[in-house]
């Protein structure tokens, strides 16, 4: 089950499905995750007939801003997770599956002030996974709010910290690429999840799911200021 909404040239995408990936779920039950396309990449994909897996990531500017592990802002292919052909095959086909529900831009639906009850009701005791695929911070904050509330557990992050409304920061961890923007978005009054190098040292605790048999919906730390979490999380670069 899918639930689509735009806002100007991006496509928010609620995915309520199972998925087989046993770091983020340890059973087959559904889950909800959200994923962010731009409008060059659903065009791409419906109208060139030479269109590539990987070619999605030569127009991922207006979903994924400024994060610096886009291709669009010079990083090679690889440096973001979901640069792996496994998530980007994944990321392929759900794009697919809204253009041939939704065959022109325009007819996809923008977002209304609150989520469907139908989306609510996918929400309701289920594990929430914010941004399996571009920025978060185009998800309108009261939908946060709302759908967190009925959650069971939610994890999300964003890399707009430094510039998008700081009530975000409730839900979403602020992506810190080095300890320097770690004290930075600490000090603006975020928790974060950061990528540490070898030597590099804080006062975080590293990703239960990254070292421990435990998965991120059971784990859920990275969830915002209101979430489970208290303390900022660590990921060593790999």
């Amino acid at each position: 089950m899918k639930f689509c909404f735009k806002i100007d040239n991006v496509l928010v995408v609620f995915a309520y499905a199972k998925t087989f990936n046993a770091k983020i779920v340890n059973s087959n039950l559904p889950i909800v995750q959200t994923y962010a396309f731009s409008k060059e990449q659903y065009e791409y994909l419906k109208n060139d007939s030479k269109a590539t897996t990987f070619g999605l990531l030569d127009f991922d500017g207006q979903n994924c801003l400024d994060c610096p592990l886009s291709k669009t802002n010079g990083y090679k292919i690889g440096k973001c997770y979901t640069h792996k052909y496994f998530q980007l095959n994944g990321l392929r086909s759900t794009l697919k599956s809204v253009i041939k529900e939704y065959q022109s831009w325009d007819s996809i639906p923008d977002f209304p002030s609150v989520p469907p009850k139908k989306l609510v009701l996918a929400c309701s005791d289920n594990y929430i996974r914010f941004g399996t695929y571009g920025e978060t911070v185009f998800i309108p904050l009261n939908w946060y709010q709302i759908l967190t509330s009925v959650a069971s557990s939610w994890t999300g992050y964003t890399h707009q910290w430094h510039k998008c409304d700081k009530e975000y920061s409730k839900y979403l961890m602020a992506s810190a690429n080095n300890i320097f923007e770690d004290a930075i978005a600490k000090n603006e009054g975020w928790r974060t999840f950061v990528i540490l190098k070898k030597d590099d040292k804080n006062e975080n605790v590293l990703c239960p799911a990254d070292r421990k048999n435990v998965t991120c919906q059971k784990c859920a730390l990275c969830s915002g200021t209101t979430g489970k979490g208290k303390k900022s999380i660590n990921i060593f670069y790999h």
